[in-house]
């Protein structure tokens, strides 16, 4: 924290970091920044109200399923199991949603300081950045399921009031974005009120991935009437452009 903090904003790190709460309980200020007077409000805050609600919004974090999506431990199946198989004794996860709700991945989310365009990241996002500072599952699985996230949470928001991940591109008929598994391109998409996944070749996710499509056909040594029939299989999903051979 940098200059006199807020009170409000204290009170929220509060809630969020057990250390600062640690610092409470021995009446060490030092790092919270606060004004003297604000000290003193502080200093009547009970604490073990205080780490019921910093209890409180754990459970409300991993209990709460996103826009019709799951809870982020159906969405990340394998981070969470690379958490478990990390930490056999964290068997409720509220460890790990106490490192997640302290991290600045959730702060991104909906605490601190807000970004100059006004929208924040979906919590999908946060915890995907979570758990790729934590090294969670494969670098892999952790895009897959990003973006599956994501694609589901974006055809219940088609204009969403968070910030888009840089992953995932639009497309005239929603959203796309490509991951990759075991060497092979897998396509994630919310478009024309479904989702859409499945894996697809690399002349395919080449297609979408660049708008010069003769380019990429003579890169792949794909015929023309070969890239109009892709053309228009991607056009039915509503990824590209309506396609009209000439």
């Amino acid at each position: 924290m940098v200059g006199v903090s807020s009170l409000e904003a204290v009170l929220d790190e509060l809630l969020r970091k057990r250390s600062l709460r640690e610092d409470l309980g021995r009446r060490c200020f030092e790092r919270m920044n606060l004004s003297p007077e604000d000290a003193g409000v502080l200093a009547a805050v009970d604490c073990a109200t205080l780490e019921r609600a910093a209890a409180a919004l754990r459970r409300e974090v991993r209990a709460r399923c996103h826009r019709g999506s799951g809870k982020l431990e159906e969405l990340y199946p394998s981070a969470i199991a690379a958490w478990r198989a990390q930490h056999p004794d964290d068997r409720d996860l509220d460890q790990l949603f106490e490192r997640f709700v302290a991290s600045e991945a959730f702060a991104a989310h909906g605490h601190g300081p807000g970004p100059t365009d006004g929208l924040r990241l979906c919590i999908e996002e946060s915890f995907f950045h979570f758990c790729e500072a934590e090294s969670l599952g494969s670098a892999e699985e952790r895009l897959s399921e990003l973006l599956a996230a994501t694609m589901k949470a974006l055809l219940v928001s088609p204009a969403p009031a968070f910030a888009v991940p840089a992953c995932v591109r639009r497309a005239p008929r929603g959203f796309f974005g490509l991951a990759t598994r075991a060497g092979s391109p897998i396509l994630f998409a919310a478009t024309g009120g479904r989702f859409v996944t499945g894996a697809l070749t690399p002349f395919l996710a080449a297609l979408l991935g660049s708008e010069d499509h003769a380019a990429v056909a003579r890169e792949h040594g794909v015929g023309p009437g070969e890239l109009a029939s892709s053309l228009e299989a991607l056009a039915g999903l509503g990824l590209v452009k309506t396609f009209f051979p000439a």
